[in-house]
């Protein structure tokens, strides 16, 4: 196949230049929108598992696993303390 010659002076010549820069803005535009995406998404779960680990180090007790309510957190944390302590 080969490859077609346009002059400037023929009168296809502005619609071969609007198609090929069309053709190329058009493609350049997916591509830049497939890779934001990818990089937003991947953001997105990093910023949910840092979420998650951050909730499990403040509600859950490190020896036994146990997770602990906002309102009774102090108390528990207290008292899970001292079992822990008293079982060493």
């Amino acid at each position: 196949m080969d490859l077609v010659q346009v002059d400037n002076r023929s009168p296809q010549y502005l619609t071969r230049v609007a198609f090929d820069l069309s053709f190329f803005v058009l493609v350049g535009v997916i591509l830049f929108n497939v890779i934001t995406g990818l990089m937003v998404d991947t953001f997105s779960s990093l910023r949910e598992e840092a979420a998650e680990r951050a909730d499990s180090l403040s509600n859950e007790c490190f020896v036994c696993g146990f997770r602990c309510r906002a309102d009774v957190r102090l108390a528990t944390q207290d008292l899970m303390i001292r079992a822990h302590s008293d079982a060493l």
